[in-house]
């Protein structure tokens, strides 16, 4: 399997999304990574992410990697938050 890091790349900085609220990430990320559809096209992609809070950032990266001609993109996130309210409402955290 190749590996395709170096295919995917931050164009713009943007704020951290950790603290901010759901509906304010995704504007936030929009038009800050770029992936290069010469090397994913056609590809199935094993999407790795080190910490997985509220899915945004790599659902929006699994989604430019698709736009950009990847056949199918996998996630797989090595640690999720215990913090749960900043992508479901009124949550108790439990952890």
């Amino acid at each position: 399997m190749p590996n395709l890091s170096h295919d995917v790349s931050t164009i713009r900085a943007r704020a951290g999304l950790k603290d901010m609220k759901l509906e304010n990430k995704l504007p936030t990320i929009e038009g800050t990574i770029m992936v290069d559809p010469e090397a994913l096209k056609g590809q199935t992609v094993l999407l790795i992410e080190d910490l997985y809070q509220s899915g945004v950032s790599t659902n929006y990266v699994a989604m430019r990697m698709l736009e950009a001609g990847a056949e199918k993109v996998f996630g797989l996130a090595c640690e999720k938050t215990c913090r749960n309210d900043d992508n479901i409402p009124r949550v108790q955290n439990d952890c």
